[in-house]
């Protein structure tokens, strides 16, 4: 409800049509020190609403903190202002001196989506209110933790072994999440990844999308508001 801006009775909540089944052989996440670097990725158009910049002074915080991490940021830039910042962002990354610790990728298919989600353990997404951001679902569905600020994914990581949503745009948060997840236990790890399969595959699969559109087309039929 929250990705939608305005307020009207013929609002009707069918989902995000995630293909779930893309997804579905990917082991569900745990990471433990000794098991190499924590892999975090980051995903979409290098727009300034992405805040990737927060992301990756989250690296550094990390790394102070002795978590060994990376970050991959992954998606097109489409605009010139999109371009600027994709520069911009190198340049945080170089002056942090992160650049054997965080990469700017360019877009992937969504086959080679699937494979960058195996290879990382964690997606962090800091992107402003007012969005869905089809990718934290896409993450959600390949059995991986998803850190997030955007008040619209508060029931779907809530209530989870591990604690994934932090205050937007606060470093101080994003790290401390970052830390709890490099500490936790991987019993926690996977109960909390196969959780947010679970609940996208239930709330936001195509299945779960097309009977949604159905039953609120027949509701219209009736001449009454879909729910």
């Amino acid at each position: 409800p929250c990705a939608y801006p305005r307020p009207t009775p013929k609002l009707a909540i069918i989902g995000l049509a995630i293909a779930v089944g893309r997804y579905a052989a990917i082991e569900p996440a745990e990471w433990h020190p000794g098991h190499g670097p924590l892999e975090r990725v980051a995903s979409g158009r290098t727009s300034p609403a992405k805040r990737f910049e927060l992301v990756i002074d989250a690296v550094a915080d990390g790394r102070a903190r002795g978590i060994d991490a990376r970050l991959r940021i992954v998606g097109p830039s489409t605009t010139d202002a999109e371009t600027a910042h994709r520069a911009e962002l190198r340049e945080r990354i170089a002056g942090a001196g992160l650049t054997d610790h965080a990469a700017i990728e360019g877009p992937r298919s969504p086959d080679e989506l699937v494979a960058v989600l195996a290879d990382a353990h964690v997606l962090v997404n800091a992107t402003a209110t007012g969005t869905g951001d089809k990718t934290a679902f896409e993450a959600m569905a390949a059995a991986r933790p998803v850190i997030v600020s955007n008040p619209a994914f508060a029931d779907l990581v809530g209530d989870l072994p591990l604690a994934l949503r932090f205050a937007e745009g606060s470093r101080a948060e994003l790290g401390d999440r970052i830390t709890a997840l490099a500490t936790a236990p991987p019993d926690a790890w996977r109960a909390t990844a196969t959780a947010l399969r679970t609940r996208v595959r239930e709330r936001h699969s195509v299945d779960h999308w097309a009977e949604a559109v159905v039953s609120a087309a027949r509701g219209h039929r009736r001449g009454s508001a879909p729910t």
